[in-house]
This record gives C-alpha cells, structure tokens and sequence, in this order.
C-alpha cells in the first residue's frame, strides 16, 4: 500500500523476480502480456498494470488494505494452504487460482 501507483523500474523487477539470472527484457514484456492477458488488462486502456515509456511499470488498480487476525484468517483457509503459508502472509485458495508453493519471499515483497 505504500508503493501503490509508483513506478518500478525493469531492472528493480529483474532483481526481484530473477535475482541471481540473466534475462532479456522479452521475458519480462512476455511475462506482463501473460500478466495483462489473465487480468483482461491492456497496454492502451490499463486498469491494472499501465507502462510507463522507457522507465518501467506502475499498478495503477485501487488499492485496499483489509486486516484480518490470524484466527481469523486460519478459520477462513484450507489446511493445505495453511501448511505452506507464514501467518499474516495468507492467501486463501478460494482467491488464488492455485496453490502457490516456494514462494515465501516473492509473496512477501508483493504484499509490501
């Protein structure tokens, strides 16, 4: 929520997501289609992931915070997603398509 409508730059995203490999910026633009495609966004009427020319991308989709305690939220998930999640760092499979598994610390950067 506090970066939310800030600009990341490719190579910000490149040490995040692909921290110790070499990639082409067609990965990434390929992977954004992907991306842009699953959300039925696009790049020239964004409601989520707008490019910012030759700097990189800003999520441009209103963003909400909602707290839940961790009773509540372990209530709420499956045990399978339970095993593989860090409290505070739910995702709850009726939200996710799939269960997402060695993952911790990409899920931890996006939820900052």
């Amino acid at each position: 929520m506090a970066h939310a409508g800030r600009v990341v730059t490719k190579e910000r995203l490149f040490e995040a997501v692909w921290p110790e490999a070499v990639v082409s910026e067609g990965v990434l633009k390929d992977y954004l289609n992907q991306i842009r495609k699953t959300l039925s966004d696009t790049p020239h009427r964004p409601q989520y992931i707008a490019t910012v020319h030759r700097r990189g991308y800003r999520f441009v989709a209103p963003v909400t915070t909602i707290e839940r305690s961790w009773t509540e939220a372990a209530a709420q998930t499956p045990p399978v997603a339970l095993a593989t999640e860090a409290p505070g760092a739910l995702l709850s499979a009726h939200r996710s398509p799939g269960l997402v598994v060695a993952r911790e610390v990409e899920l931890a950067q996006l939820q900052q």
